[in-house]
């Protein structure tokens, strides 16, 4: 499911669904403002439809495990209103995990915190982003966006049908939305992600080809060469195809380091061990795990502000 949903005059959220999908949803108790599109598509073919969709000032994606918060969206929405040379703006984030029997709440990407990207062109802002980072930086396709730069955005991904690694979106995102304009993130919570279900892996979706697997298989040129061009056409030229090809280098190598990591952990001999013992261990060893119960964290997100605590309360339900 490819979720767009879009700031709306100051009060309301217009919701775009793209759903992939043999049994369509009941929509006889959505909302007015929503708009449910059944597509038996490919993400990148839904793209170009929502591409044709956008009709707001402003559009960010959501995928179908996790949630937005509106007061989060409002106000990324004014500061886009009130900074014009500002394209896309981001904020915190909230994984939702378990530990047990227990759910928890945990920053993510707290390496994003305080970022900004404020460079006056296409190169200085993707060697910002990329080169000039000790760590990989990551979550732009998901922030909030003016309408011009999703349309490019989703326009560049409708390209990649044929491309066979699902992670290719998330780098396409990542040059694209910083090479056409400035960025910056704002301490507002406005993003929930469901860290408890494993991601979806099919045929038409292998998370278990990874971009610097991909990246580095022969097999995979002429798809290489195929994504390069569509890179160059959608930022037009801004950069030179040699400092493209040094920016594309630097997010593989980091990238690399992180999706070895990743493909480490999945494979670690804990996974065989006995759930029952995970609960024990998890049990007697609880304060070594670095997020908060999540009725530590309501408490916390209560006595700082009470109306964004009430909001999370809310949300949780619909994603656990």
């Amino acid at each position: 499911m490819l979720r767009s949903v879009e700031y709306w005059n100051q009060t309301q959220l217009k919701v775009l669904i793209f759903h992939n999908t043999l049994a369509p949803l009941n929509v006889s108790s959505f909302a007015p403002n929503v708009e449910y599109v059944v597509s038996e598509t490919d993400f990148a073919s839904r793209s170009k439809l929502a591409s044709q969709m956008i009709v707001t000032k402003y559009s960010i994606l959501c995928s179908d495990d996790e949630l937005l918060l509106p007061s989060g969206l409002f106000q990324m929405g004014r500061f886009l209103e009130d900074h014009q040379d500002i394209l896309s703006a981001g904020g915190q984030t909230i994984a939702l995990g378990r530990l047990g029997q227990n759910l928890t709440a945990t920053y993510a990407y707290q390496n994003m915190n305080g970022y900004k990207n404020l460079e006056n062109s296409a190169l200085k802002r993707l060697s910002h982003h990329t080169i000039n980072q000790i760590d990989y930086k990551t979550g732009a396709m998901y922030r909030l966006m003016r309408a011009s730069l999703m349309r490019e955005m989703l326009i560049a991904f409708s390209e990649l049908s044929n491309i066979s690694t699902p992670y290719i979106f998330e780098v396409t995102g990542e040059v694209i939305v910083n090479a056409q304009g400035q960025s910056t993130y704002l301490e507002e919570l406005y993003w929930v992600r469901n860290w408890i279900n494993d991601q979806v892996v099919h045929k038409g979706w292998n998370r278990k080809l990874y971009f610097y697997q991909w990246w580095m298989h022969s097999d995979f040129e002429q798809e290489r060469i195929k994504w390069r061009n569509e890179i160059q056409r959608t930022i037009q030229g801004t950069i030179s195809e040699q400092e493209l090809d040094n920016i594309l280098e630097d997010i593989y190598v980091k990238r690399k380091i992180l999706e070895i990591r990743e493909i480490a952990r999945t494979q670690s001999l804990k996974r065989l061990v006995p759930s029952w013992v995970k609960r024990f261990k998890h049990k007697v060893f609880h304060k070594v795990h670095s997020g908060y119960e999540l009725e530590v964290f309501f408490h916390k997100l209560n006595s700082s502000d009470p109306n964004k605590g009430l909001e999370m309360e809310k949300a949780v339900p619909y994603i656990v």
